[in-house]
């Protein structure tokens, strides 16, 4: 049996993905990840600068990425909360 690896994630296309904590350390790979497979990938963090600069370097990275931030106090994800294929990834920090 092999091992898992980050290439066999399946596509993440026509999927999004609400990411808290996605600045950096787990919640950034994460968020990197699943952009790169297609996902669309919204980076929940507290701080705008930090945000801004996460999604930046997503975007190096993957081009094609649709990839968004929401912070402070304006996180939220109701608009999206009626699309079936999603992903949330929240971190207690």
């Amino acid at each position: 049996m092999s091992k898992w690896t980050l290439a066999d994630i399946p596509s993440q296309a026509g999927k999004w993905a609400f990411i808290t904590g996605a600045n950096s350390g787990i919640g950034f790979h994460a968020a990197r990840h699943l952009a790169g497979a297609g996902c669309a990938v919204i980076l929940g963090c507290r701080d705008a600068m930090k945000c801004e600069a996460a999604r930046q370097r997503i975007k190096q990275e993957f081009p094609t990425a649709d990839v968004t931030v929401s912070f402070g106090s304006s996180m939220s994800v109701h608009p999206l909360g009626t699309q079936k294929e999603s992903h949330t990834i929240s971190q207690s920090g």
